[in-house]
């Protein structure tokens, strides 16, 4: 009796010089199919992932365009074509992938027929991971996962060139800056995060997310804003370990948002508007510590996008009002070209800072202002409405 091979298998053989420490395996959701096996060769790892539909979009867009540190000498992302194919390739300071990713099929408004084939993995020589994606029957991969035809119009929609950017705002919008760590913050926190052993590490890190997990689902009818609430609430301590004697910035985002005490007064925002709760920085160098951290929330939600004069049509919307995943993912990404964000003639913010329907943190003009005269060094107010923006990452300057 003969055995078939599982679609995994087919699809992720066995490779000349390569062994495997166990079989390919899949599986599949409402998220899109995922086929994943691991290859080893001396102490290399290549974890090489084939992702179809919305998960295969999703990170694609995520990964393009990361900025990294650049001790590789590398700067950030390499994008090229690989047998027709977008690649890109994103690399750690030791010379390692961080990911070889190749766009199989996609592009925009074609987010269940996206198809990506990504390599990563310890001590991997980018040429390695090149040299494995090769081998693989890309045709057959495609076939296997080729989801639904793309819809024209939502194509269409993603494709065209966005609207000529000016760089004076409508009369009646909204001036509103996203606020970040800075990118030299965010990049210094990777590297210490990949040292050996790590420098930076949330202790707890797996309990807080299995607790933030099993609080995700509220009652029946609970409202998105109530569901976060009981998630904070739900959560157990975070525990810091800052070990870095040079490290501690006035905001921290690593999944959970972190703020100095100084921030913290520069913000000067009542349990109204933001919600903070304890950290233990007791196993943290001296200056971590003194920093005084707080993991913090912020309560008020609004939607200060204009999608539609972005767009040119208004987005899918889900029953919570916010725009579905397929829509978001089907317009940005890799292929779609970058558009100036556009606020809501209107749109008056709910306070002084507040969570997009995307989660990101917007501020004020004047709370802006008054942070950045505090002359916090780490903290960021990006600017992404003005022409420069659609050319590179912009921010706002002191006043």
């Amino acid at each position: 009796m003969s055995i078939v091979p599982t679609r995994a298998a087919r699809l992720l053989p066995d490779l000349p010089g390569w062994t495997s420490p166990e079989p390919a395996w899949d599986s599949h959701s409402e998220h899109g199919t995922l086929l994943r096996r691991v290859y080893t060769r001396g102490r290399a790892e290549a974890a090489v992932e084939l992702m179809g539909g919305p998960w295969a979009a999703d990170i694609v867009a995520q990964q393009v365009n990361v900025p990294l540190d650049d001790e590789a000498g590398w700067g950030g992302s390499r994008s090229w074509l690989l047998r027709g194919c977008r690649t890109h390739l994103v690399g750690t300071g030791r010379g390692g992938v961080h990911s070889l990713s190749i766009v199989l099929r996609g592009g925009p408004g074609d987010l269940h027929g996206s198809v990506r084939l990504s390599i990563s993995g310890r001590h991997l020589r980018a040429a390695d991971a090149e040299a494995i994606a090769l081998m693989f029957d890309w045709e057959a991969m495609v076939a296997a996962l080729d989801g639904p035809p793309p819809d024209p119009a939502r194509v269409a929609t993603a494709s065209c060139p966005p609207p000529e950017p000016v760089e004076a705002p409508h009369k009646g919008e909204p001036v509103l800056w996203p606020m970040i760590p800075t990118l030299a913050s965010m990049e210094r926190l990777k590297r210490l995060q990949r040292r050996r052993p790590p420098r930076f590490v949330i202790v707890n890190e797996a309990s807080i997310w299995e607790a933030l997990s099993s609080a995700a689902e509220g009652p029946p009818g609970q409202d998105v804003t109530a569901q976060d609430a009981a998630r904070f609430a739900a959560m157990p301590m975070p525990v810091l370990a800052i070990t870095d004697p040079s490290f501690a910035p006035d905001l921290i985002w690593v999944g959970l948002h972190f703020a100095s005490a100084r921030l913290r007064e520069a913000l000067g925002l009542g349990p109204d508007v933001v919600e903070y709760r304890a950290v233990d920085a007791s196993g943290s160098a001296a200056a971590a510590q003194a920093a005084d951290y707080q993991v913090f929330r912020v309560v008020r939600e609004a939607d200060p996008v204009d999608l539609a004069r972005m767009y040119g049509h208004e987005p899918d919307r889900g029953a919570d009002g916010r725009p579905t995943t397929a829509w978001l993912l089907s317009v940005h990404g890799p292929h779609a070209p970058p558009r100036q964000t556009v606020w809501r003639e209107g749109f008056v913010a709910p306070a002084p800072l507040f969570r997009d329907a995307s989660g990101r943190l917007m501020a004020t003009e004047a709370l802006a202002e008054r942070v950045m005269r505090a002359r916090l060094a780490d903290v960021a107010f990006q600017d992404v409405v003005s022409k420069a923006s659609l050319r590179d990452l912009a921010f706002r300057t002191l006043r």
